[in-house]
Formats: C-alpha cells, sequence, structure tokens
C-alpha cells in the first residue's frame, strides 16, 4: 500500500466526506449540531422540502414537509459541515484538500461529541470523494497528466466526431471497500462540442456496512488509502512529482 503524499499543489476542487447514519429513534440532530458549533465559526440553517405523493382511485395528494439542514463554517480552514436531518447524515466539504489531515481533527472532535450523546450512533455507508480538475492545452499532453492506460482509453475516445462530453466509468467491488472512477472530459460548455480539454478525475471510495462512530477514524483511513491508490494508479508519476 503506498503512502499518502502531501500534494500542495494538487488539482483536488472539491472532497466530501460523508457518513449516514442508522435510524435511532429519538435522535435529535440538532444536539449533535450544538455540541459541535464551539469549534466552528457559525453555524447557518438552510431550509429543505421534502414531498410526499399519495395517488388513489380519485386523487393525487401532495404533502409538502419542511425540514432544516444545518452548515457549521470554519473559515480559519475553509471547511464546512452539514448536519441533515433528512439524509439522516452527516457530511464534511472542502476544496482546500492537501491530505488527510484536513479532515482528521473534525472527526476526532466529532467522535468526542457523539460520545457526549450516550446513544449508539452508528453508520451504515462512509464515503469518501475526490474530484480532481487539471488544465491540458492539446491532446498530446494527455500521456503527461494521466497513467498509460488511462491515456489510452481517453485518446480513443477523442477520435470519435461531433463530441460534446467524454466520459468513463469504472467500478470496483473489494472484500470490504467499493470504488467508483470518472474520469474524461465534462466540458462546462456542454451540450457545446468540446473546445476545450479540461480533464476530470473523479474517485468516489466508499463502504456500506455498519459502523459504530468509535470505529469510523480506522475505516476513513482505510477508505482514504484506497482512494490514494486508485489515484496513484490513474496519474503519470513525472505528473505526481509536480503536485508536491
Amino acid at each position: 500500500m503506498a503512502e499518502e503524499q502531501t500534494l500542495l499543489r494538487n488539482s483536488i476542487k472539491k472532497f466530501i466526506l460523508k457518513i449516514d447514519l442508522l435510524p435511532l429513534n429519538n435522535l435529535k440532530h440538532l444536539e449533535i449540531v450544538d455540541k459541535l458549533a464551539p469549534f466552528f465559526t457559525r453555524v447557518e440553517s438552510r431550509n429543505v422540502s421534502n414531498f410526499a405523493i399519495n395517488l388513489t382511485t380519485t386523487n393525487t395528494e401532495i404533502k409538502e414537509n419542511k425540514v432544516v439542514d444545518f452548515v457549521l463554517v470554519n473559515t480559519e480552514y475553509n471547511y464546512t459541515v452539514t448536519i441533515s436531518e433528512p439524509q439522516n447524515s452527516i457530511y464534511f466539504e472542502t476544496s482546500n484538500y492537501t491530505n488527510s489531515n484536513t479532515y482528521r481533527n473534525f472527526i476526532e472532535i466529532l467522535n468526542e461529541v457523539l460520545t457526549l450523546i450516550e446513544k449508539p450512533i452508528q453508520s451504515k455507508r462512509i464515503g469518501l470523494r475526490y474530484v480532481n480538475e487539471f488544465n491540458c492545452e492539446s491532446p498530446r499532453q494527455i500521456a503527461s497528466i494521466f497513467s498509460t492506460r488511462l491515456s489510452k482509453i481517453i485518446k480513443i475516445m477523442l477520435t470519435a466526431d461531433g463530441l460534446s462530453r467524454i466520459i468513463g466509468l469504472e467500478e470496483y467491488n473489494s472484500t470490504m471497500i467499493k470504488s467508483r472512477l470518472q474520469y474524461g472530459i465534462p466540458n462546462k460548455h456542454y451540450p457545446a462540442p468540446i473546445l476545450k480539454l479540461d480533464f476530470l478525475l473523479d474517485i468516489d471510495c466508499y463502504i456500506d456496512s455498519t459502523e459504530a462512530h468509535e470505529t469510523w477514524p480506522e475505516a476513513i483511513k482505510n477508505i482514504n488509502h484506497s482512494a490514494y491508490e486508485h489515484f496513484i494508479n490513474s496519474i503519470n508519476p513525472q505528473f505526481i512529482e509536480k503536485l508536491k
């Protein structure tokens, strides 16, 4: 297993760590928010509407249920944490990712907070997603960014006429960690034809087993290692050196 390196010049535009919780009776999400709030700059609320449709033989009834997501903002380290009651999840987001230290302190704080709540809080899914974007001036630069294998795939895709988007998808299913890789040219001007070769490498690794919150740090560490393996296997080694 390759050791994670700090890539100060990485191309990660968005990093998301999401923990989906198992349903728990009487879990008050606001209680988690209140205990986390002292560690953040501010707390914001975001209204969310859920719609339920009830179909009968005579009419259709639509019910709207308004709930609130709480967004905790840390301006010092440029990240946010959302506590979502409708999704029953906790997720960490930043565009300032360098290595696992970016989120490690928050996970420690979260574990302490959940211990104080004194309820058997467990997750049903934990996922880490790394959205990388690379600027590319010409097809000749593809091999200088991506691995030999991915470069060949993308170059073959580029030979088609009238392209407005190129996205490759690969899914991996190991014993514990599942992974989804998307790569190619999403084309921000879609559906217009591709004019600029801006490349995407979207790595999403996750586990969908039940985990007690005390085991989350170890589980997240393992998921991160898996994601990093996919990254270095997808990128030209010489290009990785330029990101340090």
